[in-house]
């Protein structure tokens, strides 16, 4: 979205409260384009203008669900040209681009796989806008040295296994794989919506 996967999400790179209530106007801002105004355009760009077409063009869900994330993701590139006018080091800025890029695209992957079987581009924006919040997971809490030493530095087996198992379940989500529960509907409503087969 707004860049508000690196870093813990919004609250941490902008030093407090989500809310904003002492947040100073670029704060404020900053807050505003990740958590709103990116959200609702990409996500009315991304999956409200780019999916029916793939899918009127003949593409299965799944194929559509993997083609229109890599424009999304690529569209996250500008930001290594921030980064480089910035003075960050070229090899860094390349490693950097190509994780944003990765991810971006995995998460327009389940944002596009959301959208066709919802067909609701606000429930696909409120994701995207509570995924900028979050950030990536903060794996500090693993550093096993050093004086700013995790207070749940001690938890850290069980916080790395609730991960992995939060991972295993958001998977498992997308169909039923034989255990007869899935957070998605059984039938594509964007397909029938559109008149694609």
């Amino acid at each position: 979205g707004g860049g508000g996967g690196g870093g813990g999400g919004p609250a941490a790179r902008f030093g407090g409260s989500p809310v904003g209530l002492e947040a100073s106007g670029g704060r404020r801002w900053g807050l505003t384009r990740d958590l709103l105004v990116a959200p609702l355009v990409e996500e009315a760009v991304f999956r409200g203008c780019m999916t029916a077409p793939l899918l009127s063009a003949g593409l299965s869900p799944t194929v559509a669900s993997w083609t229109a994330p890599l424009f999304f993701g690529t569209a996250h590139v500008h930001h290594a040209v921030v980064k480089l006018r910035e003075g960050h080091p070229p090899g860094m800025v390349a490693v950097g681009t190509v994780f944003q890029t990765a991810y971006t695209t995995l998460f327009g992957a389940y944002a596009t796989h959301a959208y066709i079987r919802t067909g609701s581009v606000p429930a696909v924006a409120l994701c995207h806008s509570f995924c900028n919040f979050m950030g990536l997971p903060d794996l500090g809490f693993r550093k096993e040295r050093g004086e700013d030493l995790s207070c749940v530095y001690r938890f850290r087996h069980a916080i790395s296994a609730c991960y992995v198992l939060g991972m295993v379940l958001f998977g498992m989500g997308f169909s039923d794989h034989g255990f007869g529960w899935c957070f998605f509907p059984d039938e594509s409503m964007l397909p029938a919506l559109i008149g694609a087969d």
